[in-house]
């Protein structure tokens, strides 16, 4: 038994074979007797088709404990071949980190947002927690088959994306009076905020007594932005105000740091 392989074929060819033995005496007749030879169909394997996704639409916010991703199914060209879906969401929209997973079907519901990749390398933390607070979450989803090709959702690997507010994450009530017992990061909120309505981000530190405070605005990608605070300042409720001008709507980190006291970073979702 003898093989020869044959490489690159063009797809939906038809290809005609034969063979003969042959050595320094001469040649034996076509194999079979036949010199017609036998004939084969090249079909290589296509990609499941284009297939949309449905929601949360680009831009939507959704409120409660949960999301429920939706999309249309989609099918497979190749006989017998059956279609999969993998799904990807993250808070960093260059995908460069990402949680994932796998289903036959058209949805996917997430349940756990306490942890999700940012991409933010500026604190030594690929993954930020996100628990009880606002998430700007992308999202996409592709669908595969047995040979591993796949298929964007709208054709489209950048994906959409969806503002998440966890149930219970409502801005604090005002900022008491009088001197705080302990160093505090009293609020950051409303979250979302959005200075074209008004809604201001606040920043407010409770100190019972005199320290420094320095507060910088991070971008995704680590870079600063703003710094609200880098300065001593007397006991009490220090509040500072973050309009974002000149800034896209988006995920940004804020950092509190009161030296020995306070180091905390904090998610907020820039809306216009």
């Amino acid at each position: 038994q003898h093989e020869n392989e044959l490489d690159e074929l063009p797809d939906s060819t038809t290809v005609f074979w034969r063979v003969k033995a042959s050595n320094e005496y001469g040649q034996t007749t076509w194999a079979d007797d036949d010199t017609t030879g036998w004939s084969f169909r090249v079909m290589l394997p296509t990609p499941p088709a284009e297939f949309p996704m449905w929601e949360p639409a680009d831009g939507d916010t959704v409120r409660g404990d949960s999301v429920t991703l939706q999309w249309s199914g989609t099918g497979d060209a190749d006989a017998g071949d059956s279609v999969r879906y993998e799904i990807q969401w993250t808070a960093d929209p260059t995908f460069s980190l990402f949680l994932s997973d796998t289903t036959a079907d058209t949805t996917y519901t997430i349940t756990d947002f306490s942890v999700i990749p940012s991409g933010m390398g500026t604190f030594g933390e690929d993954f930020l927690e996100a628990a009880d607070d606002t998430v700007l979450v992308y999202w996409r989803v592709r669908a595969f088959d047995r040979f591993g090709l796949g298929t964007w959702a709208n054709d489209d690997s950048t994906g959409w994306s969806f503002l998440f507010i966890e149930t219970g994450n409502e801005p604090p009530t005002p900022v008491p009076p009088g001197i705080p017992v302990e160093y505090t990061l009293w609020g950051v909120y409303p979250n979302p905020f959005n200075p074209e309505l008004n809604l201001d981000l606040n920043v407010v530190v409770g100190l019972p007594h005199r320290a420094h405070i320095r507060i910088r605005v991070y971008n995704v990608l680590g870079r600063l932005v703003a710094e609200l605070a880098d300065n001593d300042f007397p006991q009490g409720y220090r509040a500072f105000n973050f309009r974002g001008q000149g800034l896209a709507s988006g995920l940004y980190f804020i950092h509190v740091e009161v030296p020995n006291r306070i180091n905390t970073v904090k998610k907020v979702v820039l809306l216009r």
